[in-house]
């Protein structure tokens, strides 16, 4: 990579578009959003859980 060519204003984004936010609150954000994540996964997994279990519910149901 070029070093001189590295910070050149022609290439930063333009004042009016742009939205600067904070190291601290980046990251913070960033960390509830992972957590968020997280527990959609596990809810989905238990939503399919039940799905199943429900699906065997009806088939023993309808044997009997």
């Amino acid at each position: 990579m070029d070093e001189k060519n590295k910070d050149r204003k022609d290439e930063w984004p333009d004042d009016d578009k742009v939205i600067y936010i904070p190291d601290a609150e980046y990251h913070a954000f960033m960390q509830s959003f992972r957590k968020i994540e997280m527990v959609q996964k596990e809810l989905h997994k238990i939503r399919d859980n039940l799905k199943a279990n429900d699906g065997n519910s009806n088939e023993n149901q309808s044997s009997q």
